[in-house]
């Protein structure tokens, strides 16, 4: 059994209509833009709160992403599958991407 401590997360702060584009296409990928994860879940929640609708998406570090800036970011090589991917409800609980559904 993996000890939660043991996890390393990443986080990416975006926005709702990215965030329902990635559940869509069901990866994401590069064609979002430069995706620049962080292990700083505060840094994300500050760039989703940039955004008028800021969401925060977050995927276990695995061998599919490129260290940046000295492991604080990272960067995807390829497009990776949104069931490794969780979301911050506003409820503030973390739910698979592929079950979230925006309530307007």
């Amino acid at each position: 059994m993996t000890n939660l401590n043991d996890v390393l997360y990443l986080y990416y702060g975006t926005d709702q209509t990215t965030a329902l584009n990635i559940k869509f296409d069901k990866k994401i990928k590069p064609k979002y833009g430069n995706v620049i994860l962080t292990k700083n879940l505060f840094y994300a929640k500050f760039y989703a709160d940039s955004k008028s609708d800021g969401l925060i998406l977050r995927t276990e570090l695995n061998d599919g992403f490129i260290s940046l800036n000295n492991d604080d970011e990272y960067t995807i090589k390829k497009p990776i599958s949104i069931n490794n991917f969780e979301i911050l409800t506003f409820g503030h609980y973390w739910m698979p991407l592929e079950n979230w559904s925006p309530i307007y």
